[in-house]
């Protein structure tokens, strides 16, 4: 992982991991649109799948960052904002 040196590098990565969370779920959001409108067409199952498989790594993306990468960051961010001991 990168290594911090202020408080606005992890709030710029925050910002950007958000960034990319509603972007994928657009792009997701958008595959299954696609995916739902050629349900009806049977000779096209192979793009129906491809559509599928493409919302489903867009899902995981969204899993990954939510549940790894925003945690870590508002970890990090914590201890930027925590008091160091005095000596």
């Amino acid at each position: 992982m990168k290594r911090y040196t202020s408080r606005e590098q992890i709030v710029k990565d925050i910002d950007s991991a958000l960034r990319k969370v509603g972007n994928a779920k657009a792009v997701a959001q958008e595959h299954l649109e696609q995916e739902e409108f050629l349900k009806g067409v049977h000779h096209l199952l192979s793009e129906l799948r491809a559509h599928r498989d493409k919302a489903d790594f867009q899902f995981r993306k969204i899993k990954r960052l939510e549940t790894v990468r925003l945690p870590y960051l508002k970890a990090k961010l914590s201890e930027f904002d925590t008091q160091p001991l005095p000596l």
